[in-house]
């Protein structure tokens, strides 16, 4: 997708269409962090249309389990329509995905739940459906690197790397699934994300965690 002045996207948590200009996802970040914004989810969340990442994935669950049936009952067709898949995605991918959220169990009670004026709380499932919206797969890592890359990259100090350590559906489990959606629905290889992740997973570990290391994920 091609970003020029005049390109708008609908904003996946308060549905406004944002004028994001050249800048493309980044105006979507910078958008959510505005009293707008801010206030249109608030009316949003309260009219009960808000639709969290949890209930996301709740439903994904109930989408992947076998209709009930009758007992006797025939369901063989049923079954014919639900073929048994293997894991999506890169697995060093899911891999990096699944470290980082067993580290993040790792974290103790006081460690602050993320809010909206979390720098993570910007990531999630939707965000990553708004920043891919349009985009070719080959064009995928060019346009989400960058915003990645002002999250995580560019040596960015400790310091900032450890404010970016909270709990909840805003926190790391909503950066996981933003980095879930990558790996599973656009493909995007492990080896891309890899230093980046590895960068929070060490802050935690060194940080809130020091003897995560004793932890091994097996696949």
């Amino acid at each position: 997708m091609k970003y020029n002045t005049s390109t708008t996207v609908k904003c996946p948590e308060c549905d406004e269409d944002v004028q994001v200009g050249t800048v493309g996802p980044a105006g979507i970040i910078q958008h959510q962090g505005k009293k707008a914004c801010i206030k249109a989810r608030k009316a949003k969340k309260e009219k009960g249309r808000v639709q969290t990442l949890f209930q996301v994935g709740v439903k994904k669950v109930q989408a992947s389990l076998p209709a009930a049936t009758s007992k006797g009952s025939d369901n063989s067709s049923s079954q014919a329509q639900r073929p048994v898949t293997g894991p999506k995605g890169c697995e060093l991918g899911r891999k990096l995905i699944a470290e980082l959220r067993m580290a993040a169990e790792q974290l103790g009670e006081d460690i602050p739940i993320a809010t909206e004026s979390n720098e993570i709380s910007a990531f999630g499932w939707a965000t990553a459906e708004a920043n891919c919206m349009g985009v070719v797969t080959e064009e995928v890592w060019e346009t989400v690197n960058p915003v990645l890359d002002r999250f995580l990259g560019f040596r960015r100090p400790l310091v900032e790397i450890k404010l970016l350590v909270c709990w909840g559906e805003r926190g790391i489990e909503g950066f996981c699934q933003y980095l879930t959606y990558l790996v599973e629905e656009t493909g995007i290889q492990g080896g891309l994300i890899e230093g980046k992740v590895k960068v929070l997973i060490d802050t935690i570990n060194n940080v809130y965690a020091p003897d995560y290391f004793q932890q091994i994920i097996k696949f």
